[in-house]
């Protein structure tokens, strides 16, 4: 009896902690249970191609020039820098497990370790103790990154760099600061910047003048000494020119082959950073900030509620924190505002900042004793009740899909290229934009040829002269309404009549390979993996 009444009453004193571990119980099981899904549920363009750079990485080893097969040869069309595909690689390598769910694993793993920077930026501000555990309550189980934290994406890491930068650029605030927490700061802000500036970049650029702020704030508008101004320099302008040296690198990668030239940084520049009429079209906002983030993930009118609450009452400091951290949730959406609008995935970057800013509205309040002992825990469990709510009437739908060969077009096709074709060989497909997802399950490097590339035509007549130094020993066609007039009219198709029916809407040509036999314990329609003139 006697410890039973210990455990209650350690609960009653920790009930953060305890609720916090409750939900890190509650996302791991999602995150492992989950984990051998096929990474198609949401985004799967995007998953599939961090997948298979990682893939070819183990393939063929680590280059600078990384290779991700989908655009043709010389099949590097390197983005950011990889290092969450690298740590997968390795991981994945070392331990002997399926590349999917490492990755997925390592991503989530990203997302825990968030706890880490989040402890050092509570004590650095000086904040109530159980700010922190609050914090990763409501970020655990926060629909987004409930999901998106468990999928093969480089998101949790690059929110991982950010808040290790944010927790050492509070000490670059000191007067003089420690050289310690200087170069902590470049490496995370570097590591942060390669690996996905559009997460970072707008952190360093607020924490730069969040220092200059305090400087004037603090002195008036006297430089500081010479050995902060010296490091201060060093720490902002290391990763920044790190990261425009990376940019220059890839742009003249990209710009050696037809496909790459026209993914630079300059040929994007519009569709990474949107239109003005974006920043300020209603629908596009309010689906972006409402929909997607605060409705969701932040308690709706709760929240908000909170935050103006939060600033009538709080003292001058936390409302300055508080400041802070809603202009890093703000600031992403709009410097990014077309990426936001078109990925559901890039609001990782800043509603953790938002659930920052609403844990700390909570948590630093003071109120009278007995009323904040019942009310703050109360209002923190129907937060997280609610995230949990979203995210079964949102993304579980997501998490429980099941894939197979009878339901996935990419699953289909990859499990016949693979059991077809040669393994060092290369595909081209038609029809589906330059989605990577194919050319991940099939494990053959590919030219996955969108309709609006400039040299379509030219792919189209001559596909092998886009293979490189490998024989081409399939086209996929995916096609409209079920037409393939113009494929039958192909001098190859017509020369080897392999010609195979695999999904609906979509053939393979398969030369010299006589059938198909369909794979054991799949229920496929009929008519598929079947060739088309096998009737005729």
């Amino acid at each position: 009896m006697n410890f039973n009444s210990n455990k209650i009453e350690w609960v009653k004193k920790n009930w953060a902690l305890f609720l916090t571990i409750v939900i890190g119980i509650l996302a791991t099981y999602v995150a492992l249970q989950y984990a051998m899904q096929p990474l198609l549920e949401q985004h799967g363009f995007r998953q599939t191609q961090t997948a298979l750079t990682s893939y070819w990485m183990i393939e063929d080893g680590w280059k600078l020039a990384y290779e991700t097969p989908v655009g043709g040869y010389p099949w590097t069309i390197p983005f950011e820098f990889p290092i969450y595909q690298a740590v997968v690689a390795l991981a994945s390598s070392i331990f002997n497990t399926p590349l999917s769910a490492t990755g997925r694993i390592v991503s989530f793993i990203f997302l825990l370790a968030c706890s880490w920077p989040t402890y050092m930026i509570v004590q650095r501000l000086s904040l109530k103790k159980e700010t922190g555990w609050v914090f990763c309550s409501l970020l655990w189980s926060s629909p987004l990154y409930l999901f998106w934290g468990r999928t093969f994406m480089i998101e949790t890491t690059a929110v991982f760099f950010a808040l290790m930068s944010i927790a050492y650029a509070i000490d670059l605030l000191e007067k003089e600061p420690p050289l310690k927490s200087v170069i902590l700061f470049t490496v995370f802000a570097s590591l942060g910047m390669l690996q996905k500036v559009t997460t970072v970049a707008p952190v360093l650029l607020i924490m730069s003048f969040v220092i200059l702020f305090e400087h004037i704030n603090s002195v008036g508008f006297r430089f500081p000494s010479t050995r902060k101004l010296i490091l201060i320099m060093i720490a902002f302008l290391v990763p920044l020119l790190l990261a425009l040296l990376w940019t220059s690198y890839t742009d003249h990668i990209k710009s050696q082959s037809a496909f790459g030239s026209v993914l630079t940084s300059t040929a994007l520049s519009e569709w990474n950073f949107g239109t003005l009429e974006q920043r300020f079209d209603i629908r596009v906002l309010g689906s972006i900030f409402w929909k997607r983030i605060i409705a969701s993930n932040a308690g709706g009118v709760l929240g908000i509620a909170l935050l103006i609450y939060a600033f009538i009452l709080a003292e001058k400091r936390i409302k300055r924190v508080l400041l802070i951290s809603l202009v890093l949730f703000v600031l992403p959406v709009f410097l990014f505002i077309n990426l936001h609008r078109v990925h559901s995935y890039y609001q990782l970057s800043s509603t953790l900042f938002l659930i920052g800013a609403i844990t700390i509205a909570i948590t630093q309040i003071d109120m009278k004793n007995h009323m904040r002992k019942y009310i703050v825990p109360l209002v923190i469990i129907f937060l997280v009740s609610h995230n949990i709510y979203s995210y079964h009437t949102s993304y579980a739908k997501y998490t429980l899909q099941k894939f197979d060969l009878s339901n996935s077009r990419s699953l289909a096709v990859g499990n016949v290229i693979e059991r077809y074709t040669d393994k060092n060989s290369g595909i081209v497909i038609f029809g589906d934009s330059w989605n990577s997802e194919i050319a991940y399950y099939s494990k053959r490097k590919t030219f996955t040829v969108p309709d609006w590339f400039k040299s379509y035509d030219s792919v189209w007549k001559a596909p092998a002269k886009y293979m490189g130094d490998l024989d081409l020993s399939a086209i996929v066609f995916i096609v409209k309404d079920n037409d393939i007039t113009a494929i039958k009219k192909r001098p190859d198709v017509q020369k080897d009549s392999c010609l195979y029916k695999i999904y609906e809407n979509c053939y393979i040509w398969l030369p010299g390979v006589k059938a198909i036999l369909p794979v054991d314990g799949v229920k496929l329609k009929a008519d598929l993996f079947t060739n088309v003139y096998s009737n005729e």
